[in-house]
């Protein structure tokens, strides 16, 4: 079981090598404006609030935690009155506030890096170019000269601002809005790579299973067996 709440940690689920026909997800989203700060200033929230700050790097609950808080995740995601989901989900992060059986996933490096990334004019202008053009054919030329810097330079300053290659930063927000779309919309799967860039839907469903595990429809298909928003 793992909680996110820093919407800039990149995160994904992989099966590997796993064959089971019996593993059952449960995915529970719930936007920030549900537990706004001023009710977790409260001293009976402190401890979700500590636990939210823990969990902007990510946190995994270990078994004991897991059976403390399995009847409500199987009852939450069959509750028909949003009133008691609310009120479930508030036992779940109450119970797992107060475990110990907890572990961190990403590192503190990895946080001040991603704070760093954020105050970077240029990468932040880089950033903001590829978010708003990526359904479009992007030149590597063209963004370095955005910056002013030669192709080679521009190569290592992304490589060491975001870890990864230019084209790989690229991919990387196309699958993002790529994922999201499928998610979150009806559009055909064909339309949703070409609006986000992908020059052919072979290329899209290649690239997309290469990086998720699985191609865009089985994704798709797999995440709306089970999921609960709140």
């Amino acid at each position: 079981m793992v909680l996110i709440t820093n919407p800039q940690l990149e995160h994904a689920w992989v099966n590997h090598e796993c064959k089971s026909q019996s593993i059952h997800e449960i995915t529970i989203q719930f936007h920030a404006s549900s537990l706004p700060e001023e009710l977790l200033d409260k001293n009976q929230f402190d401890s979700i609030k500590r636990l939210f700050e823990r969990a902007q790097k990510g946190v995994v609950f270990r078994t004991q935690a897991i059976n403390k808080v399995r009847p409500l995740l199987k009852t939450v995601t069959c509750e028909p009155d949003g009133f008691y989901s609310v009120l479930k989900l508030l036992m779940i992060l109450h119970e797992l506030s107060i475990t110990d059986d907890i572990r961190e996933l990403a590192s503190q490096s990895f946080i001040r890096q991603a704070t760093a990334t954020e105050t970077d004019a240029r990468i932040n202008k880089v950033l903001d170019y590829l978010n708003k053009n990526y359904e479009r054919s992007i030149r590597l030329s063209d963004v370095a000269n955005l910056v002013n810097m030669s192709e080679p330079s521009f190569c290592r300053f992304v490589k060491q601002r975001t870890s990864r290659s230019f084209v790989d930063l690229l991919t990387d927000i196309r699958l993002g809005v790529a994922t999201r779309l499928l998610i979150d919309s009806s559009q055909s799967v064909s339309e949703i790579g070409y609006a986000c860039g992908f020059n052919n839907l072979s290329n899209f469903n290649r690239i997309f299973k290469k990086r998720k595990g699985m191609p865009p429809t089985e994704f798709r298909e797999n995440y709306r067996k089970k999921k609960v928003i709140i």
